[in-house]
């Protein structure tokens, strides 16, 4: 979120951000896997699975993969 992502009460959206193990449960995992991961998918960006370990810059990767990335995120969203 805007206030980074830093769950504070004084976050615009901290009713909604998880807090606990039973949150992340009830998170819309499937909306992950069929919609979200399959649009980037279609941007040529493959991301894993697992929707809380999944998207991770390294050393390998340039900062043309990195723009191409936000770019398919700004398609997908």
């Amino acid at each position: 979120c805007e206030a980074g992502c830093q769950q504070r009460e004084s976050c615009p959206r901290f009713e909604h951000c998880p807090k606990n193990a039973a949150d992340v449960r009830a998170g819309q995992t499937d909306r992950w896997r069929r919609v979200f991961r399959e649009a980037m998918k279609e941007e040529g960006v493959f991301l894993s699975q697992n929707q809380f370990e999944s998207q991770f810059v390294t050393d390998a990767h340039t900062e043309e993969d990195v723009d191409e990335t936000l770019e398919a995120y700004k398609e997908a969203l």
